[in-house]
């Protein structure tokens, strides 16, 4: 998994530029990305991008600027992509003052065809401008990279303690643990609680858990 707090600023219409992380194997060909950029002369419109694979052969898994063509403008947030075996994951959201992400985008994908496997083991920073438009402001202020182990039976992940509050909103795809975001630690062949309309039914496992309180407002009145 990699995970990357990225400066995109953009308010300026007549700024261009990207910034991007590059997933390299051993001989230096590209794995996948993760990127923010804008490419439009005199229009403020930040896009989003997560890729497996490269420029000539890829797979995107998330290309788009959001909402609405304003959704990431002066991007200050994080930027992920995994893969476990051949599932795939990205996540775009912006960061708060207080730390918490919003205006997210999640998406998933399987590589049935198994094409984008190779083992990563570089990773490029990669921040430019266009021709001769004013740059915008592109940092990366932070690069998390971690290998998921598969566990055995015997080899059970602790993610949380007694006491810890966890928070799970399947609204916005995002998981808190003491307000701290935990997405990284989301199984990632699990999804998340939908709520539809009419009655519906939530099961906890395993039943031997403790006592489990489950509360729920209406979204809408």
């Amino acid at each position: 998994t990699l995970d990357a707090i990225v400066e995109c600023r953009n308010l300026n219409p007549a700024t261009m530029g990207r910034v991007e992380l590059y997933l390299l194997d051993e001989n230096s060909v590209v794995v996948g990305k993760v990127g923010m950029f804008d490419a439009y002369r005199n229009s403020s419109e930040n896009f989003g991008e997560v890729m497996a694979g490269n420029g000539d052969y890829n797979h995107l898994i998330i290309a788009e600027t959001g909402y609405y063509r304003s959704t990431w403008n002066d991007f200050y947030g994080r930027l992920h992509i995994a893969r476990v075996g051949n599932y795939w994951q990205g996540d775009i959201a912006l960061l708060d003052e207080k730390g918490n992400y919003h205006t997210e985008k999640f998406a998933q994908w399987w590589d049935t065809g198994n094409s984008f496997m190779k083992k990563v083991a570089q990773i490029v920073v990669h921040i430019c401008s266009f021709n001769d438009a004013p740059s915008l402001i592109a940092a990366v202020h932070d690069i998390k990279v971690q290998k998921v182990n598969s566990n055995t039976e015997r080899q059970i992940p602790f993610i949380v303690q007694k006491g810890d509050l966890v928070e799970i909103d399947s609204s916005d795809a995002s998981i808190r643990i003491n307000g701290a975001d935990a997405i990284n630690i989301k199984d990632f062949m699990s999804d998340y609680i939908r709520i539809e309309k009419g009655k519906n039914e939530i099961e906890i496992s395993p039943n031997n858990i403790g006592q489990v309180d489950v509360t729920y407002r209406e979204r809408y009145r």
